[in-house]
């Protein structure tokens, strides 16, 4: 662009208007461009108003009306006249007396005029702020070159590291010794404009694109291309020679373990003579020195690599430290580089990497802080995440941060800009799923630019804007305007630069590209990314690789492609077939490998990539020390302590990138014996790794199994298994063998554990203490000692359950009977455990209980508990055959009002009951049935034993209204306390139809005993030994209810009753088998319909007393009157 030109006789407000045109987009005043003769007619011009006697007044008057001339003035006396001593040279040149209120006006102007403020505080913030926009004088551009831009291309360091290297000191590229201190100043600011021009010059340089003037115009102030073309002039046979760059480590946050560390990169070469790749990490401070040595491994395309082992690749660094790091190949240094680490330190948020730009807006950012500049709190809108460093750097706090507001973040003396717009120019487009680079995007084709409106330096001045476009494959770099660009204007205001339109990038379908958009300085941005156009991948696992927890990665890719794994080293890729120049390529790896290291290759242009490959859409895990449990995995307590573990979730998959916009959470949920403990929400981010600690969900009796689940409701429907922790020893195997006097055991256990005890147990001598056998860890058989025949229960039981336990000593009484933790086994004998402990001694020899030893008895079996009460049960025909044998005792205590309540329960439990006589069976429970009931039976309308049609009703009636018809229904309970008649058949009705439970116990009983007690039933009725009204009464009960079945149940328990009272007085008309059967149905009725039973039965039983009245009666009246019988007028 051409400019009018300043001349002489031009008055202030000429030059004025000509300066302003010529700032247009500016950021430092040196990139107006304006010649030497120029300078000396504003100079000239200015002096003139300046011949006054008020030079204050007419400085202000000055800087009031001609800005762009008083900084244009300053700025440009530096570049051209600065000597080393600007304020002298300044004074003299311009003739004024004295020069603060210049250097205030100056700094007033710049801020005003929105150009860099490159000093706000420091004490020399006004001649900083003019070297600043002055870049590097003119005299001192030789010695810039010589001293700065040689070495820099040389050793390839880029502009930050030139920053580093002066703020260290250490000079070990770098010698400034003929630099002025004000361009030493320049450079160790650091700031994103200093840092940027530097960057451009370094790149002129590389490039070397003659003339600087013409090729370079517009890239950096016109006075150093100048200088550049008359330095080339003068030395035309210089030659700068780059060596080939090696890899650079990278000093980075790792915010999942909370420590700082220096990253060591695989370093490659082709050199088949390079055998020894080494590196060498020194702290400057303590002189130590760490060597980390390389293994090598040679990959099919002649190159070489030299991987770290994983625990070397993260070097965990000091606060407030330096290190050196240095590259030796085949022992000759070749590469050194600087790092420090301080009390505020600024981490990029998508790689984690150290940046040391202050002047920068950050939308996302990691901050390690010390906590003394914590202890105030940070006034933030956005929301902010602050967690405590682990190792060194425990006085440290990581601050994360996402910028919901536009705002500034105080810290100490210094300022962090946040911007919650996403201000800066972004790569837009497919990228490939499951497939990225360490630091790059990875896309399927080339993508388009997209320049945000906030982004101000290109929409104030679009004309000024270029892109250059670099392919690492090859060595041409394409320049063009963006003005030439297609452009596509967004809803936003926006614009998307259409890359793939602009011809630049044809037949480049594979490799690395970088995109610089420069315009006005320090708004330079560098967008990188990889191509891998025809890269497709697919996952797949057969049945055979299912049950070997296995899969198969695909790669389907050009022919001109090669791909091998060089992590991790022991899988191999296999190319299957070709169709079409596609190749399929084949990998087979475990189903927990969640990410490859693959080796693409161009083989045509020779250009590599590793590229990380992913297996599956995210990783999820569990850490407790050195070991790892994958998703899904099972454990036990002794290889998991909660308190101490670590859930890691790694979200980077790019396929997740389209679930960024959610609200992202994953919600953890433990469960312990089935029931949900707790439940724990945490935030996560796509394209992030999070670690949790998992200690919230440690159980504190850690006697339960613990299983985690987890959901992330944007990928998951449903809970996923995470972990089981398997917190309860348990048998899983168990046999025994009898020797003479003892036994052989042998076990397996699902786990071992230290301190494990072996108790034994005599179950039918209960008066017998336990004896103890001490087990070493992992011992699964030993030989137990046994005198007695009988039956023996052996317990397993961890040691010191109890911390205080050995002050108390062995005080357990009973067994504890946990489940999957005993087992019984039973030693020369034949006799069931009832009969032995009940009814026979160890040898079968029937045994007749005094008081005292029954009572004794009844009292262990108390003391035993419900488990060994239902051992006993088993045999239920011996405990009924006990209760017949022992009434009198049994009637004695249960008769005794004192007796303890649970004690009269399980006598009647064992006792059978139910098959004593009538006066027997109401004194034994004579608390569950209404007091007189001799009186009310004569009262009790026993119609409504039975009820066909109220039957029916009930059957055909929904839950709704078999309540209302509960509670409309008058309750009668004339026998048993509690229990009425017509509202049990309600309340059955309402049980099989809402208590699955219940009806399929009552449809297990019918399908299995229905024939055989009907069966039996009619045997009895048809035999005519028993009188015909006790089963007139029972025929009430048959309801025929072809909708409802289950109807017969009530039936059901009305024969049982009868063939129980029937038993009790003429036991000799069952078979054995009759009565061992008719026992155990009984025992089934009683657990579950008890009530119900016992009113059948007390019915049933005073039926039949009466029944037997009144046929004596009617005996003795026949004798008296002559008549034999009078049965013929009861049946008609």
């Amino acid at each position: 662009m051409s400019y009018k030109k300043i001349e002489e006789n031009m008055n202030l407000a000429k030059i004025e208007a000509i300066l302003r045109e010529r700032a247009n987009g500016i950021t430092i005043i040196s990139q107006i461009s304006i010649s030497t003769n120029e300078l000396n007619i504003l100079i000239k011009t200015t002096r003139v108003p300046l011949r006054t006697a008020d030079q204050k007044h007419m400085i202000k008057t000055l800087w009031g009306s001609y800005p762009y001339c008083c900084l244009t003035l300053t700025v440009f006396i530096a570049i051209f006249k600065y000597d080393g001593n600007f304020w002298d040279r300044f004074r003299s040149m311009i003739r004024i007396e004295k020069t603060g209120l210049w250097k205030t006006l100056f700094l007033e102007t710049i801020n005003n005029k929105g150009l860099v403020n490159f000093d706000k505080s420091g004490t020399q913030k006004y001649l900083n702020n003019i070297l600043g926009h002055a870049g590097i004088p003119k005299a001192n551009v030789k010695s810039f070159i010589t001293d700065i831009i040689f070495p820099a291309i040389e050793n390839n360091l880029d502009a930050e590291e030139i920053c580093q290297e002066f703020r260290r000191g250490t000079h070990t590229y770098i010698k400034p010794y003929n630099l002025y201190k004000g361009v030493i100043d320049f450079i160790k600011m650091g700031d994103i404009v200093s840092l940027n021009l530097i960057d451009r010059c370094l790149q002129i340089w590389k490039e070397q694109e003659t003339p600087f003037l013409k090729k370079s115009k517009g890239l950096i102030p016109k006075h150093l291309l100048i200088e550049f073309d008359k330095y080339l002039k003068e030395n035309d046979e210089i030659t700068i020679t780059s060596r080939i760059p090696n890899p650079k480590p990278r000093l980075t946050v790792n915010p999942n373990k909370l420590i700082v560390s220096i990253n060591l990169p695989i370093f490659k070469s082709n050199d088949s003579m390079l055998s020894d790749v080494k590196w060498l990490i020194v702290d400057n401070l303590n002189g130590n020195t760490v060597t980390i040595d390389t293994t090598k491994v040679r990959l099919s395309n002649n190159i070489n690599e030299f991987l770290i082992e994983d625990y070397q690749k993260e070097f965990a660094v000091e606060p407030n430290k330096q290190y050196t790091v240095k590259l030796f190949l085949n022992n000759i240094l070749v590469s050194e580089q600087a790092y420090d680490t301080s009390d505020l330190m600024l981490f990029n948020y998508q790689t984690n990497e150290f940046t040391g730009i202050l002047s920068k807006e950050y939308k996302e950012l990691y901050i390690i802080v010390a906590n003394k500049y914590l202890r105030d709190e940070l006034k933030l809108n956005s929301p902010t995440f602050i967690y405590n460093m682990n190792a060194d750097w425990n006085h440290y706090s990581l601050i994360e941060i996402e910028a919901t507001h536009i705002e500034e973040m105080k810290i100490g003396d210094k300022t962090i800009l946040l911007n919650n717009k996403d201000s800066n120019p972004s790569l837009i487009g497919k990228q490939i799923d499951h497939i990225t680079h360490e630091r790059l995007p990875v896309f399927n084709s080339f993508p388009n630019i997209l320049i945000p409106r906030e982004f101000t330096p290109f929409f104030n001045n679009k004309s000024n804007w270029h892109i250059k476009i670099n392919a690492k494959n090859n060595a041409d770099t394409k320049i063009i305007a963006l003005e030439k660009l297609k452009k596509v204007y967004t809803e936003d205001s926006g614009v998307r630069i259409i890359l793939d339109e602009t011809g630049l990038l044809k037949d480049m379908d594979f490799g690395e590209f970088e995109i610089t958009l420069y315009g006005p300085l320090g708004t330079d941005v560098r967008l990188k990314f990889i191509v891998g156009k025809d890269i497709d991948l697919k996952i797949t696992k057969n049945s055979y690789q299912s049950k070997m927890n296995l899969k198969t990665i695909s790669f389907y890719t050009h022919r001109n492609y090669s791909a091998e794994v060089i992590w991790p080293n022991h899988l191999n890729v296999q190319r299957k077939h070709e169709r079409s120049n596609i190749v399929n390529s084949q990998i087979e790896c475990s189903t927990d490998q969640y990410k490859l290291i693959v080796q693409f290759t161009n083989l045509v242009t020779r250009e590599s990539l590793p590229l990380i490959v992913y297996t599956k859409p995210y990783d999820i895990k569990v850490t407790y020390g050195d070991n790892t449990f994958f998703e899904g995995s099972m454990t036990d307590k002794t290889k998991m302590d909660l308190d101490e573990a670590y859930l890691h979730i790694d979200l980077e998959n790019p396929f997740l990138n389209k679930y960024k916009s959610y609200d992202n959470h994953i919600l953890l949920t433990s469960y312990s014996s089935g029931k949900i403990q707790r439940t724990f929400p945490k935030p996560i981010k796509m394209g992030k790794k999070s670690v949790i600690p998992l200690k919230y969900f440690n159980e504190s009796s850690n006697k339960n199994n613990i299983s985690l689940v987890y959901r992330i409701p944007a990928l998951n429907k449903e809970d996923k298994r995470l972990l089981f922790i398997d917190n309860d020893w348990k048998l899983e195997y168990f046999k025994y063998k009898e020797l003479d006097e003892a036994i052989q055991v042998e076990w397996k256990e699902n786990f071992s554990l230290e301190n494990m005890k072996l108790k034994v147990w005599q179950l039918n001598d209960l008066q017998k203490a336990s004896k103890t056998v001490d087990l070493k860890k992992s011992q699964t058989a030993t030989s137990i000692e046994i005198n007695n025949p009988g039956y023996y229960l052996l317990e397993w039981e961890e040691g010191n359950e109890n911390p205080f336990g050995f002050l108390l000593g062995d005080q357990q009484t009973k067994p504890s009977f946990k489940s999957d933790k005993y087992r019984i086994v039973k030693v020369n004998t034949d006799y069931s455990l009832s009969i032995l402990t009940l009814l026979n001694d160890n040898h079968g020899e029937e045994y007749e209980w005094e008081e005292n030893e029954f009572l004794g008895l009844m009292k262990s079996i108390q003391r035993f508990g419900q488990d060994y009460m239902q051992l006993l049960l088993e045999d239920y025909d011996s405990c009924c055959d006990f209760g017949i044998r022992n009434i009198g005792l049994l009637i004695q205590l249960l008769s005794n009002s004192k007796a303890d309540k649970e004690l009269v329960d399980i006598c009647l439990k064992i006792s059978g009951f139910q098959e004593w006589d009538k006066d027997s069976l109401l004194t034994c429970i004579s608390e569950e049935i209404q007091p007189g009931i001799e009186e009310k039976l004569d009262e009790i309308d026993f119609d409504n034993f039975g009820d066909g049609k109220a039957a029916e009703s009930f059957a055909s009636s929904i839950p709704a209204q078999l309540n209302v018809l509960y509670q409309q229904t008058p309750f009668e309970d004339s026998i048993v306390k509690g229990f009425s008649h017509i509202h049990a058949h309600i309340e059955f009705v309402k049980k099989i139809k809402q208590n699955a439970g219940y009806f399929h116990q009552v449809e297990q009983l019918l399908e299995s005993e229905k024939l055989y007690i009907n069966g039996l039933y009619r045997k009895l009725k048809t035999s005519n030994k028993f009188d015909y009204r006790m089963f007139n009464i029972v025929n009430k009960r048959e309801y025929f209810i072809q909708t409802f079945q289950m109807f017969e149940y009530p039936s059901l328990i009305a024969k049982v009753a009868l063939f129980n009272r029937l038993l009790s007085i003429a036991e000799f008309t069952f078979t054995e088998n009759d009565r061992k059967r008719i026992r155990l149905i009984t025992k089934w009725l009683l657990q579950s319909d008890r009530n119900w039973f016992i009113h059948d039965l007390v019915y049933l039983s005073f039926l039949y007393e009466n029944i037997q009245k009144q046929k004596k009666y009617n005996k003795e009246r026949g004798t008296r009157s002559g008549y034999t019988s009078f049965k013929w007028k009861e049946r008609y």
